[in-house]
């Protein structure tokens, strides 16, 4: 795994994984900011994953490594894509998410349930549970994604 700036002096990062021959398999590319509220959020700008590693939680592990690592309060995904939606909606049945709002179509902004976060990050157990829990089944279409969790 690598954490680094996009490029020297950039507030975009990019969180890499690779693979045991050091093949990059996925990536995100992110910056964190504040709002005027001074909530912290994490802007996606991109995340891609080998064909080969979709399906098996490694891009939930990134994102639950993100909002871990820099405490965010929201998630922005800038000009989404079906997967991010999908991904969005899924995070929100597991109760990491509690609301998206895709007011405009080129922004999801998505609330942290950082109660639900917390007790994810408790331990490595922890983790090991929620990434082991069976896929339910969703049906995401491209349309808005309002939703809650509790």
């Amino acid at each position: 795994m690598e954490l680094k700036e996009r490029w020297a002096g950039s507030e975009e990062m990019m969180l890499n994984v690779f693979d045991e021959a050091r093949d990059k398999i996925a990536e995100v590319t992110f910056r964190v900011d504040k709002d005027r509220a001074g909530r912290k959020f994490l802007a996606i700008k991109d995340q891609n994953t080998v064909k080969q590693y979709r399906s098996r939680r490694l891009m939930t592990l990134m994102h639950f490594f993100l909002l871990h690592r820099y405490k965010t309060d929201l998630v922005h995904y800038v000009a989404p894509t079906h997967d991010n939606r999908a991904s969005v909606h899924r995070m929100i049945q597991n109760g990491v998410f509690r609301e998206a709002r895709t007011d405009d179509p080129n922004i999801i902004a998505i609330e942290v349930n950082t109660g639900r976060a917390q007790k994810i990050f408790a331990s490595d157990e922890s983790v090991k549970r929620f990434i082991a829990r069976p896929f339910r089944a969703s049906n995401v279409s491209g349309g808005p994604a309002r939703a809650a969790a509790g």
